[in-house]
């Protein structure tokens, strides 16, 4: 599980796949690895993100990420993701919730997909 989420190429069939197996199955899983290593990817994504803020993809890319990690542990460190957030939240988030409210297609994604982001960070957006 571990080496599925430390890989950067996002796997999402394989990453549920094995997510709902360990479910399923109920498997103990190392608890403290799999936060670490789950809070790590989750944090170098953000930072990515940072860098590409306006990235749709990206966005949707560690919604995703957390939304399938979330039904193996609840407990990650997300401060630093929290942050990068909050930062993306101030310097972008207004621009693009203008676009999309004038009808731009892939700024309506953009919402759409910071808000879920925004749910699953447990953040407000404004």
């Amino acid at each position: 599980m571990c080496k599925v989420i430390q890989d950067d190429k996002a796997d999402f069939s394989q990453l549920r796949a094995l997510a709902d197996e360990a479910n399923k199955l109920s498997l103990q899983l190392d608890e403290a690895t799999l936060r670490f290593e789950a809070s790590r990817k989750i944090n170098r994504l953000m930072c990515r993100l940072e860098d590409l803020p306006g990235d749709v993809n990206l966005l949707e890319t560690i919604g995703t990420t957390i939304r399938i990690i979330l039904t193996l542990t609840s407990k990650l460190d997300l401060q630093a993701a929290q942050n990068v957030f909050f930062a993306i939240s101030k310097q972008v988030y207004s621009d693009m919730n203008k676009k999309a409210d004038s009808g731009q297609t892939v700024a309506k994604k953009w919402v759409e997909h910071f808000r879920n982001l925004a749910h699953y960070l447990d953040v407000e957006v404004g």
